[in-house]
């Protein structure tokens, strides 16, 4: 069975008109039936049905597919874990949090709009709730000292340590006591 690489590959190179849909079809059954693994776009090139520019020209799009990908999937994360602090500090509640959410589906040209516009907005929260809460998340990203990947701390407790996922060095969570006695619900006009 073609893996989802391959199938994401072949449509790029059929609407791309490199190939038809027959040739396409014809080298993911050879594929299917070859006993050792060969790409699909090897496949392709083997069959003279791709050139090596055409091959490099969907490689290219795929990876930039796939970090847009990426990219979209850390700015969901990052709302997400905005909306838990949001209600953490006791700037809001459960239910306009996740009303906020669902206006994400909502599309300002051509870019959703991130959680804090649509609180800000809303009136959920105000600017300077919404400047403390990403000042908050900043100073709570620690890097690894084994491989240097960041991580965002946010929600863990003072002192808590975690494993990296790379390297398995222990990252501990540095206190900000001050930040957050600084920014109580009262003080910050919970609503």
């Amino acid at each position: 069975m073609a893996s989802k690489e391959d199938l994401v590959f072949g449509e790029i190179a059929v609407k791309s008109h490199f190939v038809t849909q027959e040739q396409l079809n014809e080298c993911l059954e050879k594929q299917r039936n070859n006993t050792k693994w060969n790409s699909l776009g090897a496949i392709l090139v083997e069959k003279n049905y791709l050139t090596p520019h055409q091959l490099q020209f969907i490689l290219n799009i795929q990876k930039r597919n796939w970090e847009l990908k990426a990219h979209q999937s850390r700015k969901v994360k990052q709302d997400n874990l905005f909306g838990r602090l949001v209600i953490r500090l006791g700037f809001a509640t459960d239910r306009q949090v996740e009303e906020s959410l669902g206006m994400q589906l909502i599309v300002n040209d051509g870019q959703p709009l991130r959680l804090g516009e649509i609180m800000v907005k809303k009136g959920f929260i105000t600017e300077e709730q919404l400047n403390k809460v990403l000042k908050f998340q900043s100073l709570r990203q620690a890097i690894c000292p084994g491989c240097g990947r960041k991580y965002n701390l946010v929600l863990f407790n003072d002192g808590a340590t975690i494993p990296c996922y790379i390297c398995d060095n222990k990252i501990t969570a540095k206190p900000l006591q001050n930040f957050i006695h600084s920014t109580t619900p009262a003080e910050a006009g919970q609503v």
